[in-house]
């Protein structure tokens, strides 16, 4: 997995392109990975599917892709605005230009990814003055989902959020596809 991201960082860096790295992934721009968390779930990720150390069968997981919601089909992250924006202006296209899913070590195309949220939020509040503006947020959640085959056995997932101030984070979690 280092060889692949490593390989896909130097490509932007070195400021070529690749036709299998859609737009949207610009962020990569790094010079340094980030250390993806794992066990429970951090600050800035509220729920993913499949389950960490689940075990799911390769039925359930195709009924998954054909589910009714689409943001909730085969492998999904959910998180809130506030990791991408401070000021709450994130949309869910915000939140899925800013993400990023590793599957396998393989950087999966964000073409290929679907978002949505769940409930416009509140009101924003100046941060100067501290007055409401009159203007809503969307609060999410926000559901970031990629319908992909899979196979059954074990996979490793992991994510990168960049958030407003350019921080890149990181979750990783694995799950397993059984016969």
């Amino acid at each position: 997995m280092l060889l692949v991201v490593t390989s896909f960082v130097m490509l932007l860096i070195a400021g070529c392109s690749s036709a299998s790295y859609q737009e949207g992934m610009d962020f990569l721009e790094i010079d340094t990975q980030p250390t993806p968390l794992t066990g429970e779930f951090p600050y800035f990720i509220n729920d993913v599917l499949p389950q960490p150390d689940s075990k799911m069968s390769f039925a359930e997981y195709e009924d998954s892709r054909d589910g009714f919601f689409g943001p909730l089909r085969g492998i999904m992250i959910e998180t809130f605005a506030e990791v991408y924006d401070g000021i709450y202006h994130a949309y869910p296209q915000v939140a899925s230009e800013n993400v990023i899913l590793i599957l396998d070590g393989n950087l999966i195309s964000n073409q290929l990814q679907e978002a949505a949220s769940g409930i416009l939020g509140g009101v924003i509040v100046d941060p100067i003055t501290g007055e409401p503006t009159g203007e809503l947020y969307d609060a999410g959640p926000f559901w970031i989902s990629w319908n992909l085959k899979l196979r059954p056995g074990v996979h490793t997932a992991e994510v990168w959020i960049k958030t407003e101030a350019g921080e890149i984070l990181a979750y990783r979690w694995e799950f397993e596809i059984v016969r």
